[in-house]
Order: structure tokens, then sequence, then C-alpha cells
């Protein structure tokens, strides 16, 4: 049987349907995702915390005790009792890698505590007579003197910002730039300074009565700048309540990220890298309750509908007017008991649906004179509004702003979702794999899927096939089978049984050749094509791994045994499950190979390879071989690296740190599987925290800084503390 048929299967198909909550994922359409907050009550009430640059939570008490809240193994510890350091009223911390500084406010003093020594190690010199709040980054503490003025210690120059400011409440630091909440005669507003000037210009556009969300204003409380993002806590001005807001570049207003039973009066953010899922801690009431906001990954709910739930719209075109179309095809690729997939269609011949002179289709916010501006730009219709590019259009018209015209766009298509609910034809059947059309004739023939889920589960649609002209095996019957309308109806439906089994088994011997590529070969025939290829030990492997395995093995193959065919594996495997919750196809890998050394005791160095790759995995790989060691010429040295390698053909592959135990284990099992039989390998984990002679290896996974101070033939350490010595008779 001969069928035309247009189909939505890869990214660039996916990309020309409008999408409202929807997104491309692993090629396929599914609900957008979203970032969410975790709320954890850390049961502690506490006068300040500080974050240091590790992730590691301080809190200071009433009575001074130090306590130090890990959250990978969320373990509190106390470093220092309340009666050890010489600290009456702690009022501010804040932490550096080795160092946490605690304001008194007794004294105006800022005492410098060892989380190691767990104990005093003396003062900070600072010229504050009142720090309020302390902060530090970059080798440098910031301070909020209660004269209005900020001050800094350390770094190349101490500065003092003083007549910039009016009351300043709370203050946040991001390479090198200060961010104040300042309270000033017209009201708070958030400031930003480079050294002692103000930047205004490319900043948030912030003034006083700029703390405004979607549908709301409030008064904000604190503020950080994590990676670079700024996040405000504050209160509602027109109703109760309290929350997390994150400035939106894009539309150029505060977004709600979570609310807060109570008001903030304090808010750090840990550091983080660009990938990693960032983690807030707020001091909450007046009791100041430490709480910890996490960040998580999950489905995002559509913000109109207040559901998990994505739509996506499309328009196949058959090529000329009154086209009865046939079928549609859905390839659902995951599906769930929590999880639905509907579909609605409708036929035309009108190539844009939805006018604007059409009854009931208004889109909120377009007046006539919008209307005439985007009229004139060639957008006559809710579809062609919808699908524009709001660049392209602000671009034709210098009447409005690309913002204006984004928020016209998303509007279409909501308004475009309402009417598809209303006058399309909708699907009866939930995950509609193979639905028979009816009453579809029109050149066009539009289509809507709905993917519900929740906020952990979310369907997966693989790809949307819509045939035309309207065919059946009714045709291969005598007339008289086909005179009766009545009759003729039920055997066209009764023989699309038949007729689709056979539809779909042409079609796949058409689109058998695409069961040899490792991109286009569906999901549930990888393994057999693994099998062909003999690439079946990596099956454990996710998804996109596999599928680069495939496209490369000709060229892995031929390096297979070799040195270069082991590290050519590994990367392949670590590119896709470092920071696997990022990765998708957008992230192609990128192999770059870099030089290290290996230095040992009597500083000689040698020649080794580490991994780095363009999309910087954290891991990193480095051989030890016999012939790495000739160069050492201290004997004590050399003995304790060659008992890493049992024989004359053995090597080590050190490698980390590893993100979890089924990360190491697949590492091992490749390194098993791709060494020759007559050679002996092992794995040695680097990990980022290490003692010197244990698995350590110098600008590998250490560095060496020299921090000491000389008096005369004598050198301290930074961990030095002179006391009263003893003298013996």
């Amino acid at each position: 049987m001969e069928y035309s048929y247009s189909t939505a299967t890869s990214e660039a198909d996916w990309n020309e349907w409008v999408k409202r909550n929807a997104a491309v994922v692993d090629g396929g359409l599914s609900i957008a995702r979203t970032t969410s907050i975790r709320e954890a009550d850390l049961g502690v009430s506490v006068v300040d915390h500080a974050v240091d640059p590790t992730g590691v939570l301080y809190t200071v008490h009433d009575s001074g005790a130090l306590y130090r809240y890990d959250p990978a193994t969320d373990l509190h510890q106390r470093l220092i009792e309340g009666s050890e350091p010489s600290i009456d009223r702690p009022c501010a911390v804040c932490a550096s890698e080795n160092r946490v500084y605690v304001a008194d406010a007794a004294d105006g003093s800022i005492a410098t505590l060892s989380p190691r020594l767990q104990r005093e190690l003396g003062q900070l010199p600072c010229e504050a007579a009142d720090p309020r709040t302390l902060r530090y980054a970059d080798g440098v503490v910031y301070v909020v003197d209660g004269d209005d003025r900020l001050v800094t210690v350390g770094g190349e120059a101490e500065l003092t910002v003083d007549w910039w400011l009016q009351s300043p409440i709370d203050l946040a630091v991001c390479a090198g730039r200060m961010y104040v909440l300042d309270e000033t005669s017209e009201g708070r507003t958030v400031r930003a300074f480079d050294a002692e000037e103000e930047r205004r210009e490319g900043l948030y556009p912030l003034s006083t009565g700029a703390f405004v969300t979607e549908d709301a204003s409030f008064t904000p409380t604190a503020i950080a700048v994590p990676s670079g993002s700024l996040v405000v806590a504050g209160t509602f001005d027109d109703r109760d309540g309290h929350g997390l807001f994150e400035w939106d570049p894009d539309q150029e207003r505060f977004t709600l990220r979570h609310e807060l039973a109570r008001p903030c009066v304090d808010l750090v953010g840990q550091p983080t890298d660009e990938h990693s899922r960032r983690v807030f801690y707020a001091l909450l009431g007046e009791e100041r309750a430490s709480y910890a906001l996490q960040e998580v990954g999950e489905y995002a709910r559509h913000p109109k509908r207040d559901r998990h739930v994505g739509v996506a719209f499309h328009r196949f075109d058959a090529g000329r007017d009154a086209v009865e179309w046939h079928r549609i095809a859905l390839d659902i690729a995951r599906a769930s008991a929590s999880t639905q997939v509907r579909l609605r269609y409708v036929a035309t011949d009108e190539a844009a649906i939805g006018s604007f002179d059409a009854e009931g289709l208004a889109t909120e916010g377009l007046d006539p004179s919008a209307i005439e501006a985007l009229r004139e730009s060639g957008v006559d219709s809710l579809w062609a509004l919808a699908t524009a590019a709001p660049t392209e259009l602000a671009e034709r018209s210098d009447r409005f702003d690309v913002s204006t015209i984004r928020s016209w766009c998303e509007a279409a298509g909501e308004t475009l979702a309402d009417h598809a609910d209303a006058r399309w034809t909708l699907v009866e059947t939930i995950d509609p794999e193979e639905t028979l059309l009816r009453d579809a004739t029109g050149r066009y023939l539009y289509v809507a899927v709905e993917l519900v889920g929740t906020p952990t589960a979310a369907p997966l649609v693989d790809s949307v096939t819509a045939y035309c002209p309207r065919q059946s095996y009714l045709r291969h019957l005598p007339e008289v089978y086909q005179e009766d309308d009545r009759s003729a109806t039920f055997l066209e439906r009764f023989l699309s049984v038949f007729e689709t089994s056979f539809v779909e088994i042409e079609r796949e011997i058409e689109g058998f050749s695409r069961y040899m590529d490792p991109g286009g070969v569906p999901s549930e025939s990888l393994e057999w094509l693994e099998t062909w290829l003999a690439a079946d030990d990596y099956r454990s492997w996710p998804e996109s791994a596999r599928r680069e395995l495939l496209a490369r093995a000709p060229e892995l193959y031929r390096k297979r045994g070799t040195k270069a065919g082991l590290r050519a594996m590994l990367e392949l495997y670590l590119s896709h499950t470092t920071d696997e919750e990022w990765s998708g196809p957008e992230r192609a890998t990128a192999e770059r190979s870099d030089r290290s050394r290996l230095s040992d005791a009597t500083g000689t160095e040698s020649d080794a390879s580490s991994l780095s790759s363009g999309r910087d995995i954290d891991q990193r790989l480095f051989f030890l071989e016999p012939g790495d060691l000739d160069c050492i010429e201290n004997e004590a040295a050399k003995a304790q690296f060659a008992s890493l390698l049992p024989g004359p053909r053995s090597f080590a592959l050190c490698c980390g740190p590893f993100d979890s135990a089924e990360q190491r284990e697949a590492v091992e099992h490749i390194v098993e599987t791709e060494t020759p039989a007559h050679v002996t390998a092992q794995v040695l984990p680097i990990e980022d925290e290490f003692t010197l002679g244990v698995d350590t290896f110098l600008g590998v996974n250490s560095a060496l800084r020299p921090r000491a101070f000389a008096m005369g033939e004598a050198a301290l350490g930074e961990d030095t503390v002179l006391g009263p010595g003893r003298t013996t008779e």
C-alpha cells in the first residue's frame, strides 16, 4: 500500500514544534525539567552561619561554640566549646578553606579559629570598629561595619566603601564584586561595587520598587549570589508569606523559587561549579532556625494549568487541498502507570488557524495597535504568532521589545492550547500508538500532543508520524461491499486492524537500514546491534555511551589492546557518566589530552598523560608503567612506586575521583576487558583529599604551596602556634 507520510523523530524535527512546558529529551518529546528546592530543618538555632569554599557549613551559637555541618554525610560536629575562645557575644561568622572568623559584638574584635586544630589562633586585624556581617571570598574577608561602611581584609589592597552606602542590611560577594542590600531613603535596593566604584550598567536593573514577580511584589530581607545569579529572600507586600526569589534576566523580573514559612533573616549559598545543584542555608524567624534549601531536579509544573503537563503542537502539510488524512502513529518510548499521552487533531485547508479577527481567540495583551504592528510584520494569526521567533519579530519592528513579543508568543501558545481543548478532536484512547483519523480532511493536519506526568515521572514520545491520503483494504474488495455506507464504514474499520499490522511490516522493511545506524537504531534493538558488532560487554553503560561506542567501533577496535585504545574507551565512558544528570545529545564528547608530571622525592620529573576533556570531566587518568620509574634516582622513592607494579608487564591506572561505586566498577571492568591477557593491571582511585605518601601524585591530584614566614634561620608553618617554652637545668 502506498502512503505519503510526514514524521517527527529527530531533535531537528522536534525543534519545529510549538512547545509549552515540553522539551526535547534523548531525541524525543517529554515534559520540561526544572529545579525545585527541598527544605530541611537542621534542628538548631544559631547566631550566624557561613559556608566555606568546599561547601561545609559552620554555625556559631550564643555561647561562642563553633559547629561544623557536612552535607555529604549529614553530620553535625562541635569543634570548639563556648568556654574556650575569648568571644563574649558572637554576632557574625565567615569561613575560608582552613579558617573560621567570628566577630565579637562586645569589643568589635574578629577572632580567627582553626577547625583542624579546634582552637582559637588569634585576632584578625581589621579597621571595622563594629563588625555586623562577615563574608569570605578568594582570600578576602568582607566586613559590614556598624557605621554603615564596607571594609575588606586581605587581598592585594584593603579598601573601605563608606559614603556610597546609607544603611547596609546584607552583603554577598561573587568574583570580587560586592552586592549590598541597602536601606535607602526611597526603600531597599541591591547595589553592586567593584572595589570603591559602584557598577550600574550591565547589572540587574534593580532599584527601589523593582522587587516584583509575575503577580506580586516583595520586600527583600537577605541576598546571596551563588554562581553569579542573584537570589533574594523576601516578604510579600500584599499578602502573608515569605519566599526565595531569583532574578530572571530573560523575563527581566524575579521568579519565585520557594515559599518559606517564616521570614528569612540571613541567606548564604554554597559555592558550586556550573553543573552542580546549589545548596542554600537560611536562618528563619526571630529564633534564627537553621534550614538547608537543596535544589533538586524534577519535571516542571505547567504555570497555567497547575499540573505536571506539557503540550506540543505541529502542522503537517499534505501539499494540496482537500486531502483526507489516514492515521497518526506515536512511538511512545517511555510510559508508566502515573503518566499519560493524549492526542488531539484537526484538519483544515487554512495555513494558519486562529485569525486575530476570530471571536474568542484574542490573545492576552494584544491591543489593536499591537495586532496592526504584527500584521505589518507578516503575523496575522495565533498559529503564526505562536511559531514566530521573538528576536526576528523585534528586528522587523522597533515599536516593541523582545521581552514583550516573547510574552505575546507564550500567550498565543496558551490560547492555542485552549482552542485545541475546546474544538479539536480528542482521541479517547490513552497512550494512543495508532489512531485511525475520522473527519480529517484538509491540506493541513494540526496535531496536539499532551504529556501528563508527576514531579518524578514523565512520558517520552520518540516519534509522531502522520499518513495520507486515506486508503484502506476496502478498495481491494468488490464494489458491492462499498455501495452501502454503513456496511462500508464497518468493513473499513474491521480491515484497518489487519492493515495496520501489514503496513507496519512494510514500513519496517523499507526502513531496515536504520537498524544498522548506531544513532537511529531503536532503543529496544540496541542490544541486537551490539551483538553484531561484538560490543555487548558494556550493556550497563548509559544508552548515549553505548551508541557512541557502536559509532566509533571500527576506530576503537583498531587500537584494542593498546594504551591509546584503553584511554579512548575510558574517556568515552567517563564523558557520559560524569555529571550524568546533565549529559545528553547536546553534550557531545570532546577529546583533548594534556601532559602532566610525576614528581619523585628527589624532584626529578617524567612525562605522563592525564585526561582533560572539553566537557570538564572531573576524573583524571594517569598510567604508571615500569619505564616511568627509570628517571627516579632515589631508591626509596623508586621502591615505593615499584610496589604498585608487580612485574615488568604490568601497569597501574590512577583514576578519579569517582562519582559512585558503580562508576569505579565500570572502569575496572573496562581495564580488565581491554587489557591483553599477558599484562597485569590494577586501578588505583584518586581522591581529592590525600595524605602525602599515600596515592599522592604531584601535579595530578595535589599541589604544594609554600605558606610560611621565616625569622632568621627558623621557618614557621601556617599552623604553627607560639607558646611558652620549657627549659631544663
